[in-house]
């Protein structure tokens, strides 16, 4: 006799038909081991599922389980030695639908709130001198993927001054479920007001321009009678006026 009598997959026991011998369960992702447990009808009939046996009528064996299906043979041989009789276990891990972080880095500034899986909106604010911020999310379940900015899971992103919003989207392993969270990173304004240059149509400036330096003088002949007077900003973002008027290049009459 080399007929199994009982089928059991932790505490379920798979209803088992003589003439079929082939059986299929369906477990949730969170699965990742499972006990089976054979038993023969003669209790003299040897075991055997993936390489362990066992002589005494009956074999529990722990199976690590891959996602996706999962075969396993279980073979009876009888008494005899000679009859066998296998029994074929599919067993379906389904694919996670896990799309959560477990994990938010960046490399400037300090996340707000801290970070927690649950938690989708976060900001963070820099100095105007972070023209840049890398991004780093790691995924809950390893088949995850990640997406920063619509690229990968570790992204430099340049900022504007302002409000910059970053898309993290966690696509899970089952391809369909997805999660977003949201970065929302504030770059200062810029504080400089200097001036990048200075120049004049005429004459020398004195002292010679320095960014720090706010006075300057300049000597024409007499004859002169207009002076073309062209500056620019240190910060291309500011704002500047030349004699009251916003400009970046003024003619002065003399």
């Amino acid at each position: 006799d080399a007929n199994l009598s009982s089928l059991k997959i932790g505490t379920f026991t798979i209803p088992l038909l003589s003439n079929h011998p082939n059986h299929q369960v369906t477990v949730g992702n969170d699965v990742s081991m499972l006990t089976i447990t054979a038993t023969a009808f003669d209790s003299l009939a040897a075991i055997n599922i993936e390489g362990k046996l066992s002589s005494t009528g009956t074999l529990s064996y722990q199976a690590n389980l891959d996602v996706g299906r999962n075969i396993i043979p279980i073979v009876v041989t009888a008494q005899d030695g000679h009859t066998k009789k296998t029994y074929t276990l599919t067993i379906v891990r389904l694919t996670s639908t896990d799309a959560s972080l477990k994990g938010l880095t960046i490399n400037q500034g300090t996340l707000s709130p801290t970070f927690s899986a649950n938690q989708e909106m976060y900001t963070v604010q820099v100095e105007h001198a972070v023209s840049s911020i890398q991004i780093t999310a790691s995924p809950t379940s390893d088949g995850a993927k990640v997406a920063v900015n619509n690229k990968t899971s570790s992204e430099t992103v340049e900022l504007v001054v302002g409000e910059t919003t970053i898309p993290i989207v966690v696509t899970a392993q089952d391809g369909k479920t997805q999660k977003t969270y949201t970065l929302t990173v504030m770059r200062a304004l810029s504080e400089d007001g200097t001036l990048k240059n200075l120049t004049v149509s005429e004459g020398t400036l004195n002292p010679a321009f320095s960014a720090n330096e706010e006075n300057y003088m300049v000597q024409v002949g007499n004859d002169v009678t207009t002076l073309d007077i062209a500056a620019s900003t240190t910060d291309s973002q500011a704002n500047m006026t030349i004699n009251g008027n916003v400009t970046t290049s003024e003619t002065i009459a003399l």
